[in-house]
């Protein structure tokens, strides 16, 4: 009985590292969040403005898809969506993306191709590689007039804010079967 349970726990142990090779990339939780004005350029609000109302942009991106650039480093993000208060929740449908350029302490959210959305500054972003836990940490966040295109319609947001920037690590599926694995491993060890 006992080479059964050996065998068993060794074809689990292989099956979890092979799928830790195939699924290695992380993904990574962006949010972006304080008090904003802006306007929406079309869409179910078209024509309207707001001013001094809560936002929050979150977005994600794989580990695997962060590259250098000469300033720090960048990822495409794999989705995002935008919260304004009074209007609700809606997903991004532009091509998105976050940078973090280093060498000015600076993060931010951009259109793909285009330019930035938004641009935070703070000490903390200096060394940050895209890839860890960072946060909640405050600065000064500017809007560009870079209009992003969502399920509800265009929207331009503007001016500066106090940002709150919150960066989360998700692990890779394969870490998780490697931690619940040690978990069974262990299990098994106490009633043997």
């Amino acid at each position: 009985m006992t080479s059964i349970r050996s065998v068993s726990v060794l074809a689990t142990v292989a099956f979890a590292l092979i799928a830790t090779s195939v699924a290695s990339a992380g993904v990574i939780d962006i949010t972006y969040s304080g008090i904003a004005s802006g306007s929406w350029l079309t869409g179910i609000y078209a024509g309207q403005s707001f001013s001094g109302k809560a936002f929050s942009i979150h977005s994600s991106y794989l580990t695997d898809a962060i590259t250098t650039y000469s300033q720090g480093y960048k990822a495409t993000n794999g989705a995002a969506d935008v919260t304004v208060e009074g209007y609700g929740n809606c997903a991004v449908t532009s091509s998105t993306g976050n940078f973090a350029a280093n060498v000015q302490s600076r993060a931010g959210f951009s259109v793909i191709g285009q330019s930035d959305v938004l641009s935070f500054g703070n000490g903390a972003l200096s060394s940050w590689n895209m890839q860890s836990n960072i946060g909640p940490i405050t600065g000064t966040g500017v809007f560009n007039t870079q209009a992003i295109f969502t399920t509800f319609g265009a929207l331009r947001f503007s001016g500066t804010t106090t940002v709150t920037f919150t960066s989360t690590a998700v692990p890779a599926p394969g870490a998780v079967a490697l931690i619940g694995l040690a978990g069974l491993a262990g299990s098994r060890r106490r009633r043997a």
